[in-house]
């Protein structure tokens, strides 16, 4: 992964990358697209359209600051939201 330009990081609270790893774009041939269009769906509302609004509200103190491992953690694995933990459930 690698992370967007410094000015995007910097106003968005969402950990914003690109994918190097080409099994991760292999993995969408074998996948229909129904079940794609979902996940994409799902990936945008809850790790990029919700933490931007919780940030406004006060949660995530600090997000902005942060590099995209450190914004992963507080979205994946803090409150408000847990969605590592709800993904697995």
């Amino acid at each position: 992964m690698t992370s967007i330009n410094p000015v995007i990081q910097s106003s968005v609270a969402a950990p914003v990358t690109v994918q190097t790893d080409p099994l991760k774009y292999a993995f969408f041939f074998l996948v229909p697209l129904d079940s794609l269009l979902s996940m994409w769906i799902a990936t945008v509302g809850l790790c990029f359209i919700v933490p931007q609004i919780l940030s406004y509200f006060g949660y995530y103190s600090g997000i902005f600051t942060g590099g995209i491992w450190d914004k992963f953690g507080m979205i994946y694995f803090g409150d408000p939201l847990w969605i590592d933990t709800i993904s697995h459930g």
